[in-house]
């Protein structure tokens, strides 16, 4: 009865998906939008070893490497960068008003331009004006707040998070649908959202301006990995997203770059995520293509769409494996698994199988 009930307790928690709609916030005249994303596990990095391994680039820099998986909870993050005009709107200045580093026309001037010449501190101080006005206007419930995102959330949000089709760039193969580079705008930022969005609704995550992340920057390695916010200390922040005037091969998803907090630069920006509790729901059945068979201690799983998760739980509610599909099949042995009851997660589709 007691592995009844933990069975039944896994596959509720299992087949519940994350749903949600937008939340919008309003700063004086100024509106902002959060869109959901629901977390999930993804091949986290980039390599130019194998075409027939996950997130193969031949462009991947040695700091991508290696390709690692990575798990991520729900969060929203912005679907613009923040922009000059939130900015002023929130902090009623430029960010370096006192320097001569100033929002021109030269580098994009306007209300729907990136905030740029923004220092990883620049952000920290207006993040927290942020939480301060939108509790006090009550946009905010008590345990919500804004922050950065980490390096993998960007990554997850920027490839498309659980609707990604493995783009090599935020929402294409071709650079020039989705970004702002060298070739097409060499000598300013743009407005935001002029380009297609990903797979997610977001803009700009490739080209345009780079992104602050919270993370210190530190080397990969190869441990799958929870939530990760990198190192506890370091010399540089990350940065993610390429920029306006570098070339396509840094605009890439996987493309990492880095800076020390206080740099403050024509091309550096940031954009928002915040925590809070995402609604969730079970939906509706629907009609499944996938096929999870268990025959001569091997389990083979077909009709299976490519960059879908799959893990492999024991009734206690333990991950014993977790992969991202390559291929529409995919099989996994099942020989040192103990004889059993196990729970197959196919993206939403779950099923019980036994190991004889």
């Amino acid at each position: 009865m007691k592995q009844l009930l933990l069975l039944i307790g896994v596959l509720l928690f299992l087949q519940t998906s994350t749903y949600a709609t937008d939340r919008t916030f309003t700063v004086g005249d100024v509106s902002f939008t959060m869109l959901p994303v629901a977390g999930n596990t993804f091949y986290m990095g980039a390599q130019k070893t194998s075409n027939q391994q996950p997130n193969y680039d031949a462009n991947a820099s040695s700091n991508e490497q290696p390709v690692h998986l990575v798990t991520v909870n729900d969060f929203y993050i912005g679907q613009y960068v923040i922009t000059q005009g939130l900015w002023e709107a929130l902090m009623n200045e430029t960010p370096n008003a006192a320097s001569n580093n100033q929002w021109t026309e030269g580098y994009g001037l306007g209300a729907s331009y990136p905030a740029y010449y923004i220092t990883y501190t620049d952000v920290q101080r207006f993040i927290d004006a942020l939480n301060g006005f939108c509790r006090l206007t009550n946009q905010l419930k008590a345990d919500e707040y804004f922050r950065l995102p980490t390096e993998a959330e960007w990554e997850f949000a920027a490839r498309g998070g659980s609707l990604s089709k493995g783009y090599l760039y935020a929402g294409s193969n071709y650079i020039n649908d989705v970004a702002w580079y060298v070739e097409n705008s060499p000598e300013s930022t743009q407005a935001v959202g002029k380009k297609q969005p990903n797979e997610l609704g977001l803009y700009d995550m490739s080209g345009n301006v780079m992104e602050w992340c919270s993370d210190y920057y530190t080397d990969y390695t190869e441990q799958a990995q929870n939530n990760p916010t990198g190192a506890t200390s370091g010399t540089y922040r990350v940065l993610r997203g390429g920029v306006y005037l570098r070339p396509a091969t840094l605009c890439r998803i996987a493309a990492r770059s880095y800076a020390f907090e206080d740099t403050s630069v024509s091309y550096y920006g940031a954009r928002l995520v915040l925590q809070a509790h995402i609604p969730t729901h079970t939906p509706a059945a629907a009609v499944d293509k996938i096929n999870i068979a268990c025959h001569n201690q091997q389990l083979t799983i077909t009709g299976i769409p490519i960059n879908t998760p799959i893990r492999v739980i024991n009734l206690m509610g333990t991950t014993l494996y977790q992969a991202i599909s390559t291929d529409n099949t995919y099989t996994i042995n099942l020989i040192n698994y103990p004889t059993g009851v196990y729970i197959v997660k196919v993206g939403t589709h779950v099923k019980r199988i036994k190991k004889q």
